[in-house]
């Protein structure tokens, strides 16, 4: 199906820095037409090419992942502990599965392995480097959860 008709709503880079955000160039923003139901999405673009991020927010799913971090800084050379958990409205969840990666803002990634804790919390440590990046900007967590129940993911 065509973009158009598929998207319901989309802002390009320029209406996303108009509305006050600062994403890379290239970014677009869209949301996918309700009335189209569930099932797989296939995002494709003829000339693509390099490293992509997509960013997806359902307000309307029951499951949501929860990040937090002790602190609010991190320095360099220093050691960054992320904890994770899902949840199905109030109720904590499972996670068969949970990764992701800390991204700095000249684009290096350093994995994340999780492990769960007694209390099935899942928690990551990981070792900043020495030497941070001279680009500025926010280095960024990504994760990634496998859940599995009542035949959604």
């Amino acid at each position: 199906m065509p973009a158009k008709q598929a998207f319901e709503v989309a802002a390009d880079h320029a209406a996303l820095q108009a509305a006050g955000t600062d994403f890379p160039s290239g970014t677009i923003a869209f949301r996918l037409r309700p009335e189209l139901g569930d099932g797989a999405v296939q995002l494709r673009n003829a000339n693509a090419s390099g490293r992509y991020l997509v960013h997806v927010f359902e307000p309307e799913s029951p499951v949501r992942m929860l990040l937090t971090s002790g602190r609010d800084l991190a320095l360099n050379g220093g050691q960054l502990e992320i904890s994770g958990r899902l949840f199905e409205g109030d109720r904590p969840l499972q996670a068969r599965r949970l990764g992701g990666l800390l991204t700095s803002p000249d684009g290096r990634s350093f994995d994340l392995e999780f492990s769960s804790n007694a209390d099935g919390e899942l928690l990551a440590r990981v070792d900043l480097p020495e030497a941070a990046s001279a680009v500025p900007g926010l280095w960024e967590v990504h994760a990634f959860a496998v859940h599995e129940g009542r035949g959604r993911r």
